[in-house]
């Protein structure tokens, strides 16, 4: 559900940037439907996991996250259903980017797969001499420019 949803949000801010005069519905109907179904999914999770782990439910990261994931969408949709004239306030930019963190639940995944998180790990460890190795190589390319 969660790689789905991001596929999702993709494709609707591909829609967005694709059609930047329009209004931030410019994703298809279905796609609009199928965004709702995820959130809902979302928020049977978190009610199961309330139900299940009960006070144990906020000593852990993911839960705080996962609990901020589903009020932010709340609001944006209460602000969606009732606040259609409040379409050009601030507000509901900072309720959208609550989506983001919808994005952050696939670093969960990463958590689960060793080799995929050993595998991003050494990525990350190569970055430094990536970035020293281009700028060596910037450096040579200037002098012999010269």
């Amino acid at each position: 559900v969660i790689l789905f949803n991001f596929v999702l949000i993709c494709m609707e801010t591909d829609g967005q940037a694709e059609y930047p005069g329009k209004s931030s519905t410019s994703a298809p109907a279905w796609a609009s439907i199928l965004m709702d179904v995820c959130y809902l999914c979302f928020v049977v999770e978190l009610g199961l996991r309330i139900i299940v782990e009960q006070r144990m439910l906020l000593k852990s990261r993911w839960n705080i996250m996962d609990i901020s994931i589903v009020v932010l969408g709340f609001f944006e949709y209460l602000l969606k259903w009732f606040g259609s004239g409040l379409t050009r306030l601030g507000i509901i930019r900072v309720v959208r980017l609550g989506r983001l963190l919808r994005l952050v639940r696939v670093l969960r995944l990463f958590s689960v797969l060793k080799e995929l998180r050993r595998l991003i790990q050494m990525m990350g460890s190569c970055f430094k001499t990536l970035f020293w190795s281009l700028f060596l190589l910037l450096l040579v390319m200037t002098i012999w420019a010269v």
